[in-house]
């Protein structure tokens, strides 16, 4: 069996400096801080449709 590729890319105008905070900002401002460690990190993010779960990711991968 082999793996399929999917034909997906990511946003490549999402970053943290664009995505719009909201009550969120702790949680912008915690994300920042970890991309500066030059540590491995693991980050799960749950939330409810529509608060822009995809936006974050998609920024940290830059």
């Amino acid at each position: 069996m082999k793996q399929l590729p999917l034909p997906i890319q990511l946003d490549t105008q999402a970053t943290l400096g664009n995505y719009i905070a909201g009550a969120n900002l702790q949680t912008v401002n915690c994300l920042s801080n970890l991309l500066g460690q030059s540590t491995e990190i693991q980050v799960f993010i749950w939330s409810r449709e529509e608060r822009g779960k995809t936006h974050l990711l998609q920024s940290l991968t830059r």
